[in-house]
């Protein structure tokens, strides 16, 4: 349901959803707590009819302008692709900020970067810093992982999410640049347009690979226009330990043999070198060898982190878990011991990023109203209503 008069005219929230449905409705009450002022499009790939019934009716959230939408079950990558295109052009306002239902958006870091990319035209998107989040978790708990006390807080999600200013006057060093250091842009507010033509060539190019998929996304981005990442505030709380899993039903040579993956590369190699070289009157081949080579680099890490034998004490972590796994939980949970000088290095490095008083004041106020959610007795109360149907689905 679309509450017109509600609706902010610069910002829209896009939520692809497949599943974990408890999630949702953490990431909508929260939302609806704070009265978020954005308008907010759900693209819904498995829906569930009390779930849907649940969205679709205004009262649920009452501070929050929702438009649900119905999909075809995401059966393949070309399902998702095709969904996320038309909810892409669906959007009416003139940035649009990609969100997942596990995590938290952070509105006073999301302003600033509205702000910004009001003032400088030349930007196609900007983000501020994705920090990240764990919760202690009781494993014989329907909300496992949903609610419960931060158990970890980080400044950066991981280290490929530091903060750059990608400005370089021509696409390839923007490109070669803003790749080669991986500064994610998903999370970024990105202008509308911008996400369309993204969102649209992802589904016409139809990728069986998901990594190529976003190495084709955050370089698109960087063709499009300058990109920008502030460190000095956080305009995603991501959570750790909540996402999908593996894109590969067996493993990655299995993947190999029955994808796409060379002709993907190529696909994409061969799109942005053209954009590149097009805009920049150069050759293509020579740009075209150096993504390859990029890629090829960040293939190497992720295969050997995937598959290389794991370090001395990792191999003694999982001998761990597998014969004393109630000892390690009553360690693990040890760790909130750890959490409160996390928060103080968290403001802390913010404060020195540049962060201001006023900002610090407006995140910490933030904060402690995510912590409430998940520790108060408020959301717990409003979620187990639904958690047998939803949980088991």
């Amino acid at each position: 349901m679309l509450k017109a008069e509600m609706v902010s005219p610069l910002l829209t929230l896009l939520m692809p959803l497949k599943g974990r449905h408890l999630f949702t409705l953490r990431f909508l009450w929260q939302a609806n707590k704070s009265a978020l002022p954005y308008r907010i499009i759900i693209a819904d790939g498995e829906v569930h009819p009390l779930l849907a019934g649940l969205l679709e009716d205004p009262a649920t959230f009452p501070n929050l302008t929702i438009e649900f939408i119905r999909y075809p079950d995401d059966t393949s990558f070309s399902r998702f692709y095709q969904k996320m295109a038309d909810a892409a052009a669906r959007v009416r306002t003139p940035f649009v900020m990609m969100v997942d239902n596990d995590d938290f958006v952070m509105p006073s870091g999301v302003e600033r970067c509205i702000e910004f990319m009001t003032t400088h035209n030349e930007y196609v998107s900007c983000g501020g810093g994705v920090a990240g989040f764990a919760l202690d978790k009781d494993n014989n708990s329907t909300l496992a992982n949903l609610t419960g006390p931060f158990n970890r807080i980080t400044y950066r999600y991981s280290q490929n999410y530091h903060s750059r200013d990608l400005a370089a006057p021509t696409l390839a060093e923007r490109v070669l640049d803003g790749y080669a250091n991986y500064m994610t842009t998903y999370y970024n507010v990105f202008r509308s347009a911008a996400m369309t033509t993204i969102c649209r060539e992802c589904a016409e190019m139809d990728f069986s690979d998901l990594e190529v998929h976003e190495s084709y996304f955050a370089m698109r981005t960087l063709t499009l226009g300058k990109v920008r990442s502030s460190a000095s505030c956080i305009s995603y709380f991501r959570q750790y330990g909540t996402s999908m899993g593996s894109a590969f039903k067996k493993d990655w040579v299995h993947h190999l043999l029955h994808s796409r993956f060379t002709s993907d590369i190529d696909h994409m190699v061969n799109r942005i070198s053209s954009e590149v070289a097009e805009a920049d009157g150069i050759d293509p081949a020579p740009i075209a060898g150096e993504i390859r080579e990029l890629f090829a680099r960040g293939l190497r890490i992720n295969l050997a982190r995937r598959y290389s034998p794991p370090p001395r004490l990792e191999r003694f972590k999982q001998h761990a878990r597998g014969v004393a796994p109630q000892w390690l939980r009553k360690q693990y949970s040890q760790r909130r011991r750890a959490v409160r000088q996390e928060r103080e290095n968290l403001f802390s490095n913010l404060r020195a990023d540049g962060a201001d008083d006023n900002y610090l004041a407006a995140f910490r106020s933030e904060l402690a109203a995510i912590e409430d959610t998940l520790t108060g007795t408020e959301f717990s109360s409003f979620v187990s209503r639904y958690a047998p149907a939803l949980s088991t689905a």
